[in-house]
């Protein structure tokens, strides 16, 4: 059960380009793993993102203030290892 994930958000401009850390909520700690689709806040206005976990407890994230998720998608509609193992994160931007 991470308290911290790594999360590549979707439609982040090329120069955001980069794995985002977030602090995951006791209530969906039993529902994020790698490969999870999230909701999570973004930018100043902390719009409503959809990204996807690519890395758990984040150690550079240790002691910072972390936005938390918003919500996590069913375990259903998790990526499988193989389906995101071979991505780069501009890859993933532009499917």
């Amino acid at each position: 059960m991470a308290e911290c994930v790594q999360v590549a958000v979707s439609n982040a401009t090329f120069h955001f380009d980069k794995l985002y850390s977030y602090s995951v909520p006791a209530h969906l700690q039993d529902r994020v793993f790698v490969g999870s689709m999230v909701l999570v806040p973004f930018g100043r206005g902390a719009a409503a993102r959809m990204g996807v976990v690519l890395g758990l407890d984040a150690p550079e994230a240790a002691g910072k203030r972390l936005k938390s998720l918003y919500d996590a998608a069913p375990e259903q509609a998790r990526l499988s290892a193989v389906s995101y193992t071979h991505l780069t994160l501009p890859t993933i931007y532009s499917v």
